[in-house]
């Protein structure tokens, strides 16, 4: 899993954005989130509509305008495997998300189609994040699309096994600067930011600051400085975190706005 997310948000060079503003109608809320690449991560930013279950399917929450048949959403389910949804074009060519397969990752990083055969749609818990690829996007300037369910009636908080890896997010709507319990060396975090011209991704490990009695921090060099502070996270936007150690639980949480 370690491998495949650096390949995921890694050199797939992932970078998005999104509109902070909630539109709701209703009791509905719809944010717009504009990406220039391939790949994007995403934050899970709403809960599901009608049914009051909370966790949202992944069916529902990334709207099919804009995008194209042939696009790809990957939810990670724990440390082994993955699941893919293929943007299908139906009758009438009105599109919806279609499970396709689950791929499982083995200990050298090769992933393997086929190999789960849960056809269960995965519902996943406002924090989390999502994965699109864009298949049928010609890349040529940037594109919009949308997530929407029913707005949160209290901040989100994310719980991550240890010695696991997942795509989290922040799923407000307001940039903020995330809590995170529980942190353990040599913990990894990696965020998108397209001012890191060779990645693309600015990579914040929990380590031992030397010059501070060896309190442990958030860092990540940047022009050949040390910098021991997480940035605040655009709205709806995700990143990967990887918990180095075999024991205790992470909680990302997000402070009220």
């Amino acid at each position: 899993m370690k491998k495949l997310l650096s390949i995921a948000v890694c050199a797939s060079a992932v970078a998005a954005f999104a509109d902070p503003t909630t539109i709701n109608v209703g009791s509905v809320g719809v944010t717009a989130v504009t990406s220039g690449l391939t790949n994007t991560i995403v934050a899970v930013s709403y809960t599901e509509l009608g049914d009051g279950n909370g966790n949202i399917t992944i069916s529902n929450i990334v709207k099919t305008a804009n995008l194209t048949a042939g696009d790809l959403l990957h939810v990670f389910k724990d440390g082994s495997t993955y699941e893919t949804y293929t943007l299908t074009a139906g009758s009438g060519n009105v599109l919806y998300w279609d499970k396709t397969a689950n791929y499982v990752l083995d200990s050298y990083g090769n992933l393997s189609a086929g190999q789960s055969t849960d056809a269960s749609i995965e519902r996943l818990a406002p924090g989390l994040g999502l994965w699109l690829i864009r298949k049928g996007w010609n890349g040529t300037a940037p594109f919009t699309f949308y997530i929407y369910g029913k707005p949160l009636a209290s901040a989100a908080s994310t719980s991550l096994a240890a010695g696991g890896a997942a795509l989290v997010g922040n799923p407000t709507q307001a940039s903020l600067v995330p809590t995170i319990t529980g942190a353990q060396e040599g913990d990894i975090i990696q965020i998108p930011d397209p001012a890191n011209t060779a990645l693309q991704m600015t990579k914040y490990k929990y380590m031992k600051d030397k010059t501070d009695n060896n309190a442990l921090k958030w860092t990540t060099k940047k022009n050949g400085v040390y910098v021991r502070t997480l940035p605040s996270i655009a709205a709806g936007m995700g990143f990967s975190y990887v918990a180095g150690s075999a024991t205790g639980t992470r909680v990302i949480s997000w402070p009220a706005n």
